[in-house]
């Protein structure tokens, strides 16, 4: 992975699940995973992490995250994230990094929370 990502993987203590986590700019080949990689770019996120499905013996999208470090904390950009994401409805969680806070989104509210 590129420099930028092991950040973020460092970043949220991530180092465990790294094989799980995939950057939006990344170049995939399994066409499942480059799916959901379309679906998170068209969201505007930056990077989503799936989880292994024994049922169906894949990995499965759960976590989209935005790497706002450079971006100052902005409640539209929360409630604009909340909303595209909300109307796919196959994420759980939303994850927004800024340079002094993580805030947690839990998908299946309506609202975004900072926590």
């Amino acid at each position: 992975m590129e420099t930028e990502d092991t950040t973020i993987i460092n970043l949220l203590s991530l180092d465990e699940y790294a094989d799980n986590m995939f950057s939006v700019l990344e170049n995939l080949a399994n066409n499942r995973l480059k799916h959901y990689q379309l679906q998170a770019k068209h969201v505007g996120a930056d990077y989503f992490y799936c989880f292994d499905s024994e049922l169906e013996k894949q990995k499965i999208p759960f976590v989209y995250i935005y790497d706002y470090r450079k971006q100052n904390i902005d409640s539209d950009n929360l409630a604009t994230i909340n909303k595209r994401i909300w109307t796919i409805g196959d994420i759980a969680l939303a994850i927004v990094v800024y340079s002094d806070e993580v805030i947690l989104g839990n998908l299946f509210k309506y609202q975004m929370k900072e926590s």
